[in-house]
């Protein structure tokens, strides 16, 4: 027998959607991002991210996706090079989800600042599940992807993070 996790997902700008994702405990946050795309029709896009969040959905711990995580690093002030860095590709699910009712906000159009709010709802054993997990149910239509990074090049996307970065910052 396997631990295997049972997601909710909601929009909550559209309340009339919701999905039920199942995947084993192990998985890593790579393959529930994937899991995620697939099921929303959605692009395979580098610039998506988990936050782990407390109970208002306040967002903690970002778990970005590697491809992300590599674009920001010539953001980070801090001097990390000696640390690993948490990103999707080597973080297990079962790693920071504390149990049932822990909260995951998952950013899939970074730009617009849109996200659903996944609730880790059961946690179950069994035999086996789907490689890479499934959705077991759903309903409402997915939300639109609006992000035109999809169509920029890993230089352009920089450039438009380093604007981001500026106006942050003021400089």
């Amino acid at each position: 027998m396997i631990p295997i996790f049972i997601f909710t997902a909601v929009d909550p700008e559209r309340p009339e959607f919701s999905r039920v994702y199942e995947i084993a405990a192990q998985s890593t946050f790579a393959i529930f991002n994937t899991l995620i795309l697939s099921d929303l029709h959605m692009p395979t896009f580098d610039i998506t991210s988990f936050f782990i969040a407390g109970e208002d959905w306040t967002p903690g711990l970002e778990i970005p996706n590697p491809e992300f995580a590599n674009i920001t690093d010539v953001f980070d002030d801090e001097d990390t090079d000696s640390q690993e860095k948490v990103h999707m590709g080597n973080v297990r699910l079962c790693d920071l989800l504390a149990g049932e009712g822990s909260h995951l906000i998952y950013n899939y159009d970074i730009l617009s600042d849109r996200a659903l709010h996944i609730t880790l709802t059961a946690v179950v054993e069994g035999d086996s599940v789907p490689q890479g997990g499934r959705c077991l149910s759903g309903c409402g239509d997915a939300p639109e992807f609006t992000n035109d990074l999809v169509t920029q090049s890993d230089s352009d996307i920089k450039a438009i993070l380093d604007d981001l970065r500026r106006e942050d910052t003021g400089d």
